[in-house]
């Protein structure tokens, strides 16, 4: 069970009691990066006390929307069931739930409830406002996963590459400034205070405040209210500027958690002219660095597609599905390369794949080259290239499948000229 997963499930608004009420107990069956569920459509309904039909019929709207991958369709046995992942990448994207709906409203009034599906009840068992929660008397039990442990698949994701040298441009593991009583922590709230690194500059009269009471205050914060104070603080200190407000002082801020209670436009606001105003140099990359999707990405891609699978054993052969899962276990560098181009991350890449990037063509989606690298990938039983909405085609070798040789001859060429300088 993830407290992490939960706590972003529950902070986003799903726009339908059912899919909130769905996703919300999946999650508490998923790890921190929202993988590893697996209970059966029959025990979902049962523990939100939904029908069946609408459990499924979620299921279904979260895998069309791309919020559940669907990693293994089961087996044809007794109580076989799916197994899914979150993209916590498209989780994290919805808006965050509205709250203080019931400011202002007298005693005695009621809400209309929320519209429900059809096929869907309602009780008033199950989680209510209760500190104690319903789950003091209904604790359901969690089963073990079997899927590698989260270090061994983050492992496998962060070190995509490692026999090529590639390296993540950025690192998803928590660092030292995550942790109360760190010299990285302080330095983290002494910059919210004296406002290095954000746009709206320094706090007014911070200096006035007790430094300790300040760290106190945002040490008992969890971290993605640490990160949420730290996303609000410009556009709270700019929307006061304007209106020639005083800004309460900083340890207040973060214990009374005023972000919570603001105009989300005033957030869109800042993150826009932030956007627009960036300096050049707040966008400099490491050297190496090149964006997933990309052609050098695209080459990387294409030498560890012909190198073929660390573990064949695991691959599902001519004619077989690639699942996610599947794609983790047979070919980890592969499944680490996916990984950076579904998160929109880029990577930092050997010089001689940047050396290939012009034996790279972008093939648009539905030309006859696109059908021809189809039928490539069918033949040689590789999985299917990730895809993002807004692409509307992939990098690929140049001059289609036929010339596919052509790049080998470069790649080993290139891998020639990197032993010789080493030697």
């Amino acid at each position: 069970m993830s407290n992490y997963c939960s706590d972003v499930v529950w902070k986003r608004a799903f726009g339908d009691r059912s899919k909130k009420a769905v996703a919300s107990r999946l999650a508490d069956h998923a790890d921190d990066e929202g993988r590893g569920i697996w209970p059966s459509v029959e025990r979902v309904a049962a523990q939100t006390e939904l029908s069946e039909r609408t459990v499924q019929r979620v299921l279904d709207a979260f895998v069309k929307d791309g919020i559940l991958i669907v990693v293994d369709e089961g087996g044809r046995g007794p109580g076989s069931t799916r197994r899914y992942d979150f993209d916590m990448a498209k989780v994290e994207a919805l808006p965050l739930a509205e709250w203080g709906r019931n400011k202002g409203r007298k005693k005695g009034d009621t809400m209309s409830p929320l519209p429900q599906s059809k096929g869907d009840t309602v009780s008033d068992k199950g989680d209510n406002h209760d500190t104690e929660g319903c789950h003091r008397d209904t604790q359901t039990p969690i089963e073990p996963s079997i899927e590698p442990s989260r270090e061994r698949v983050r492992a496998s994701a962060d070190d995509a590459g490692e026999r090529e040298g590639v390296q993540p441009a950025t690192s998803d593991k928590p660092d030292a400034s995550t942790v109360p009583g760190t010299a990285d922590f302080e330095k983290r709230v002494m910059r919210f205070c004296n406002g290095k690194g954000f746009a709206a500059g320094p706090w007014p009269d911070w200096d006035t405040s007790s430094p300790g009471y300040i760290g106190k205050q945002f040490a008992r914060l969890d971290e993605a209210d640490r990160c949420h104070a730290e996303r609000w603080r410009d556009a709270y200190l700019r929307d006061l500027a304007t209106r020639k407000r005083k800004p309460v002082p900083v340890g207040v801020f973060i214990r009374d958690r005023l972000w919570e209670g603001l105009d989300p436009e005033l957030l869109l606001k800042a993150e826009r002219a932030a956007a627009q105003g960036a300096r050049p140099a707040e966008h400099a990359k490491p050297d190496g660095w090149a964006p997933s999707m990309g052609p050098v990405w695209a080459a990387l891609v294409f030498a560890t597609l012909i190198r073929g699978p660390e573990h064949p054993e695991h691959a599902p052969g001519a004619g077989g599905v690639w699942l996610a899962g599947t794609v983790r276990r047979a070919w980890p560098q592969l499944a680490g390369l996916f990984q950076l181009a579904q998160t929109n991350r880029g990577l930092v890449a050997p010089e001689r794949f940047h050396a290939l990037k012009d034996a790279m063509e972008f093939v648009p989606e539905g030309c006859s080259v696109w059908s021809d690298w189809q039928d490539e990938f069918k033949r040689r039983a590789w999985p299917d290239l990730p895809r993002r909405d807004a692409m509307e085609g992939l990098f690929m070798p140049k001059d289609g499948p036929q010339c596919i040789a052509a790049f080998e001859e470069a790649l080993a060429g290139q891998s020639h000229k990197t032993s010789e300088a080493a030697q």
